[in-house]
């Protein structure tokens, strides 16, 4: 099995952070995780937004190239934080370890009640009728967008 990092094997003792996860995401569970968020962000609702906002195709086609090169410099900045600090946690570790905890302890909250809660609203619209159209006013023009 491919795997994205190395096994933990059983035996391995705790580093100096203490116990971790174990490391079972394989490399078509990373493709699908990365897939599946950008399908489920709405990939197929913005491209025709942004067309009908720049009308010239060159235009067009760089601003996705650029987008493009901006995700690859955050995915790529994060995979460097996670080699530096191979702790669960994500970005609360990469903000405890750079501000300390008080700060990363208000991110922690943070994303629960403001910044999470934000991203699902803000992904909703384009998922509203996906299921079915059974759901009040999911055709009927009610929407402002």
């Amino acid at each position: 099995m491919a795997y994205i990092v190395a096994p933990m094997s059983a035996s391995s003792p705790p580093d100096r952070w203490g116990d971790r996860l174990p490391r079972r995401l394989g490399l078509w569970s990373a493709v699908a995780v990365v897939i599946g968020s950008t399908i489920g962000s709405g990939i197929f609702r913005t491209p025709a937004t942004i067309a009908q906002r720049v009308d010239d195709v060159p235009l067009f086609l760089l601003s996705w190239v650029l987008g493009g090169a901006v995700t690859l410099c955050g995915a790529l900045t994060y995979a460097e934080l996670a080699a530096m600090f191979p702790r669960s946690g994500g970005i609360y570790v990469f903000i405890r370890e750079a501000f300390g905890p008080l700060p990363a302890f208000l991110f922690g909250w943070g994303e629960l009640l403001i910044i999470r809660p934000g991203a699902y609203g803000a992904i909703w619209p384009g998922k509203r009728c996906a299921p079915s159209s059974s759901w009040p006013r999911c055709s009927s023009g009610w929407w402002p967008w």
